[in-house]
């Protein structure tokens, strides 16, 4: 009980709103409509199903209001121009791209999580191929059990391509325990014709930082060229190049991650190159995750769940926002922000035993009428060194709402 009573010390009590969309009591039946409705700081809790596309522009909490469900989007989902201090994070939203990518975040000064999401780009998009997700000119973009996946075009010079799972520039960027794939290239049909390259994992360009941990980054397969038996009794084009793990020339670090490059396409004349890990600094050691519920009511409890190495000594860094500073050995940390006097911003779980995993079950305690918390921990692993595990967040919901 004393982390549970810590814990919301520590959050500020918040006055503003939750929104239903959809459910057994909606207030809002499409996401952009609860948007719009919304003031900053509101929690919109969503139940699965097909939703129309919609962009955030101030603090709001977005969160599937069951464990396993998902809201799917058809088209962009963007997030955009927060002003610094803003908070924007979502929980189990997927989104497909129809003419651009999944997912689009640009121009935030301020902070954006995103948790148990899928993005797909666009498959056979003519001439144009476009990511799963796009990240630009933003001061801090964290992606934590996400999937990010390229779309591909049907053609292209040479060939069509496959698209990146992310695009990063002039960003800041975290991303834990996800999936970044890039798509495969394709054959034009015409007789000869090359074969398209093979998108990047993840591709960041610019200014900032990628720090990458506990993920996998495969880089899409170069296609095979065609044959024309009319050149001279038989010729070919070029095979595509695949794609890379990572590529770009942005500041990275990655970290106990499976970096998966692409073939390179088939050719008897000129076949392609196969892709590379990394352009980024590879760092020693294991990664280090916590996970928690995403949303539930104040009459449950929070399950922690560390995953690291055994004799790990497990901490929860505790913070009433989602900001972080950035350390060059361990990686990002989460801020600490107590809002109550004798909050304790760090609380111990326990010890990691040989299954490399921790499970924590956090009672909570009643939340006064029509109110709700969000609160955000961070593991901290203590094996000789301090270790910072992946950030993540749960909404406490008074069950009045």
């Amino acid at each position: 009980m004393r982390l549970a009573a810590a814990c919301l010390l520590l959050a500020t009590p918040s006055l503003a709103d939750v929104l239903n969309v959809r459910g057994p009591q909606p207030d809002h039946q499409e996401i952009q409509a609860a948007l719009d409705a919304a003031s900053p700081g509101d929690v919109l809790r969503v139940w699965p199903g097909q939703y129309q596309i919609f962009s955030v522009t101030q603090s709001v909490t977005i969160v599937r209001a069951t464990v396993n469900g998902v809201a799917e989007v058809q088209g962009t989902l963007r997030i955009r121009d927060l002003a610094a201090g803003a908070t924007v994070e979502l929980n189990g939203i997927s989104s497909t791209g129809q003419d651009g990518p999944a997912l689009i975040v640009s121009n935030c000064a301020g902070s954006v999580r995103l948790r148990e999401c899928k993005f797909q780009g666009p498959y056979w998009v003519l001439w144009e191929a476009h990511p799963g997700s796009f990240v630009t000119n933003c001061a801090d973009v964290a992606m934590t059990a996400c999937e990010s996946y390229g779309g591909s075009s049907a053609y292209g010079e040479g060939g069509g391509w496959g698209a990146e799972g992310l695009i990063a520039a002039d960003s800041n960027v975290s991303l834990f325990a996800s999936t970044f794939r890039g798509a495969s290239g394709s054959t034009e049909d015409d007789p000869g014709a090359s074969g398209g390259s093979g998108g990047h994992g993840v591709s960041a360009t610019g200014s900032g930082f990628l720090w990458v941990a506990g993920s996998t980054l495969e880089g899409g397969h170069g296609s095979n060229a065609d044959h024309d038996p009319d050149w001279f009794g038989g010729g070919y084009g070029s095979g595509g190049d695949g794609g890379w793990a990572h590529a770009g020339s942005m500041s990275a670090w990655i970290h106990d991650c499976d970096l998966v490059p692409g073939d390179g396409g088939w050719s008897p004349e000129y076949p392609g190159s196969p892709g590379q890990d990394t352009t980024g600094t590879l760092r020693p050691g294991k990664a280090r995750l916590l996970r928690a519920t995403g949303s539930l009511e104040d009459d449950a409890a929070i399950t922690l769940r560390a995953e690291g190495t055994p004799g790990d000594e497990v901490w929860v860094r505790l913070a009433d926002g989602p900001g972080y500073r950035f350390d060059p050995i361990r990686g990002p940390f989460l801020v600490e922000t107590a809002a109550a006097p004798g909050a304790d911003p760090w609380l111990r779980l326990g010890t990691i035993d040989a299954s490399g995993v921790l499970l924590v079950e956090l009672p909570t305690i009643d939340l006064p009428a029509f109110e709700h918390r969000v609160l955000h921990f961070q593991g901290v692993f203590l094996r000789g060194k301090n270790y910072f595990g992946s950030m993540t967040w749960s909404v406490l919901v008074d069950e009045a709402w």
